[in-house]
């Protein structure tokens, strides 16, 4: 993501985030801006999901 307004048009979640087919794995209530992502792990707060977290929604998302 370039900029803030591309990030506002396309409703940018922050980053890092995952899309699989064009959908947001995490389902994050987009901002619209150029901004961190943060995900709620085991460990607690991080920058990106767990492993387990990100295996489950992808399983979810491709419906395996």
């Amino acid at each position: 993501m370039e900029t803030d307004a591309k990030a506002e048009a396309v409703r940018f979640g922050g980053s890092p985030t995952f899309h699989v087919n064009g959908a947001d794995l995490f389902d994050a209530r987009a901002t619209g801006a150029l901004s961190c992502r943060i995900y709620t792990t085991a460990a607690g707060i991080s920058g990106v999901p767990g492993v387990a977290s990100l295996t489950t929604a992808l399983r979810q998302r491709l419906g395996s």
